[in-house]
């Protein structure tokens, strides 16, 4: 399971996603409780492939924890519904993804990616104050994270607040 997880990752890295998709099958079918490679297929059928709500079913079978597949820890809990999250938000239901995302948070808040995520929904939604708020959060917890701090450029110039909003971004 492994290597085929392994090979699957270098394949999604050079662009090759079908063959990387079917890596993580591999691996899937080889151990059903790696949960790396269940986590990868996820984030694949959401990011590379556009299947939203192929994907949302996956995460709500793997947060079921039953036989074969394995029982999620905490941090894969809040992975799974981070994902989940993340495809709602690609198919408009930004309600919904706010919902998960939180639930993520409070599952292991510490998380920058989480938190940022959270601020991105806050800003699309149209609540600038909130967004920049979470995002602050975010920058705290990872100062390094560009999609944390391009967001938070974002939300503080919809505040007016134009030289911390061009900070951010720079």
């Amino acid at each position: 399971a492994e290597a085929h997880n392994g090979r699957g990752e270098i394949l999604w890295d050079e662009g090759r996603i079908d063959e990387a998709g079917y890596q993580f099958e591999l691996a899937t079918q080889a151990d059903p409780k790696f949960v790396t490679a269940h986590l990868n297929r996820v984030e694949l059928l959401i990011e590379e492939l556009g299947e939203h709500e192929q994907a949302i079913a996956y995460c709500d079978r793997l947060l079921t924890g039953r036989d074969p597949l394995p029982r999620p820890d905490r941090s894969t809990e809040a992975e799974l519904l981070y994902l989940k999250s993340k495809a709602l938000f690609y198919l408009d239901d930004l309600e919904g993804a706010l919902f998960l995302v939180r639930r993520a948070i409070r599952v292991t808040p510490d998380v920058a990616v989480y938190r940022a995520f959270e601020g991105q929904i806050c800003f699309e939604l149209g609540n600038f104050d909130d967004a920049r708020r979470r995002l602050e959060r975010a920058v705290a917890l990872d100062p390094e994270s560009a999609h944390a701090l391009y967001h938070l450029g974002l939300a503080l110039e919809r505040l007016g607040q134009g030289p911390e909003s061009l900070r951010a971004l720079q």
